[in-house]
């Protein structure tokens, strides 16, 4: 499938949605995989299935311009390779993705996972799936973004509380439970996104708080989408990590952003 043909989706995977699922049964053309080469804007960039010793596959985009390391957590009874391929130029921008399956299955379809609460067995199963990707973690401080949909936002907040050095900035895309300073007050940076069809209120309230408290934050609304929807993922995720990677604005702590004065 074509990147042109995917944008034309509804949604962000390239297949119909299910709650939270997503059908992910296309991949797209196989692109250049260096870290050192910036991809033509019309180039070819993929999702990849990669194989992981010990655990299920997960689904890498090698990145080419930035070192950032970023990991997808899909929702419940979700599948991430749909989501990241809804924003994958503007990923590949910035480095390589990682996105996992839950570690349950949902019914009877094992292409479809859901999350439990072992966040300790979370972070080891992202280690293991960036050196199988051939991006091995240098040590356990060493920066990861997380990016987390519905429950997987849940388990990105359980995350970042649970290590702190590692997960320093995130995006909590339609998630159930939206953060708070008590849960990540230190968190550094933090995008919340929603579907303009599921309520704005709670999350702009969110960042608001996680402002006031310190933490660089900001909300950014997903045009047209229900929960768990992704249009215009490039243009929305774009914005989202153009905030996440900025430069500080001045030395020490970064200035918070107010959520009210964006969109």
């Amino acid at each position: 499938m074509s990147v042109a043909a995917l944008a034309a989706l509804p949604h962000c995977g390239s297949g119909p949605l299910r709650g939270d699922r997503v059908e992910t049964r296309t991949t797209l053309d196989q692109g250049d995989r260096s870290e050192d080469v910036v991809p033509a804007a019309s180039g070819a960039i993929s999702v990849d299935e990669v194989p992981v010793p010990g655990d299920l596959p997960a689904y890498v985009l090698r990145g080419a311009r930035g070192k950032a390391r970023m990991v997808f957590l899909h929702g419940m009874c979700g599948h991430g390779q749909g989501y990241v391929q809804a924003f994958q130029r503007a990923a590949a921008e910035r480095g390589t993705v990682i996105a996992l399956s839950g570690d349950t299955a949902c019914g009877s379809d094992p292409a479809f996972r859901t999350w439990t609460l072992d966040v300790t067995r979370i972070d080891e199963r992202i280690e293991a799936a960036f050196a199988a990707a051939g991006s091995s973690l240098l040590g356990d401080d060493e920066e990861i973004v997380l990016i987390g949909m519905s429950q997987g936002a849940m388990r990105a907040e359980a995350l970042l509380a649970r290590f702190p050095k590692r997960y320093r900035r995130a995006i909590f895309m339609g998630a159930p439970r939206w953060p708070l300073p008590s849960r990540v007050g230190r968190l550094q940076r933090a995008v919340l996104m929603a579907g303009e069809h599921e309520g704005t209120w709670a999350p702009k309230q969110s960042a608001l708080a996680l402002a006031r408290s310190k933490v660089d934050a900001t909300f950014i609304a997903i045009p047209d989408s229900r929960h768990a929807e992704l249009r215009d993922g490039e243009r929305v995720m774009g914005e989202a990590l153009a905030f996440l990677f900025r430069p500080p604005t001045g030395a020490g702590d970064p200035t918070p952003t107010d959520p009210r004065a964006v969109r």
